[in-house]
């Protein structure tokens, strides 16, 4: 399950957002960061919703509210050492430590972004295919239409980095809505068949104890 928090601080910039999904099935809390264009988990950020370290108020809201805020949340200035080394870190999690927008549930009709966009996905594209694991770049409604199928139709053979191999892209029908996902394809072998179930995302455990603010 998947829950969305605005987070406000006493020293926060006026007009700006920090925003945060608790993924309850990984006991982790992930920050939106607009450098990548992912959501990647936040110690630090954890450590102030259990315990109140940071002194930070967290307001539980709504998918769309969260898709909705996620252009007022400012980006990290790397023209600064100290953000440099905050991005790097993000950066160099495992995979199982950062989500697509459409893995949390966000499709790209809620957040207006363009998931193929992402600066970070290329990156999490290739850590997730080192184990041949499909990683979910949009969701839809179930009267989406054609607009799933174009999209393998547009990215499946695509490269996002002309360094990488091609990807493999694929949609999958779900109860209420269909995804669809990509993967990087092997260099060397033919390519993988369809209609394989995503992998769960590893998990990793919060200590217990939230603080009730």
């Amino acid at each position: 399950m998947i829950r969305f928090y605005e987070l406000t601080y006493p020293e926060q910039t006026p007009g700006t957002a920090v925003v945060a999904a608790e993924d309850t099935d990984a006991s982790i809390l992930l920050r939106w960061v607009p450098n990548t264009g992912l959501w990647h988990r936040d110690g630090q950020l954890e450590n102030d919703f259990l315990f109140g370290d940071d002194g930070g108020t967290f307001t539980e809201i709504t998918p769309e509210d969260a898709a909705g805020l996620l252009g007022k949340v400012q980006r990290l200035d790397t023209r600064r050492s100290a953000a440099q080394r905050v991005l790097a870190r993000f950066e160099s999690l495992p995979a199982d430590e950062q989500r697509t927008s459409a893995q949390l549930g966000l499709s790209a009709e809620q957040t207006g972004h363009k998931p193929m966009k992402a600066p970070g996905l290329p990156t999490l594209l290739r850590k997730m295919s080192k184990r041949r694991r499909w990683t979910t770049v949009n969701v839809y409604g179930g009267t989406a239409g054609s607009a799933p199928r174009q999209f393998v139709s547009a990215w499946d053979g695509k490269t996002l980095d002309p360094a990488d191999p091609p990807l493999e892209a694929r949609r999958i029908n779900r109860k209420s809505s269909i995804i669809t996902q990509a993967r990087i394809a092997r260099a060397t072998a033919s390519k993988a068949p369809s209609g394989v179930s995503e992998t769960a995302q590893g998990t990793r455990t919060l200590s217990a104890g939230r603080n009730s603010r």
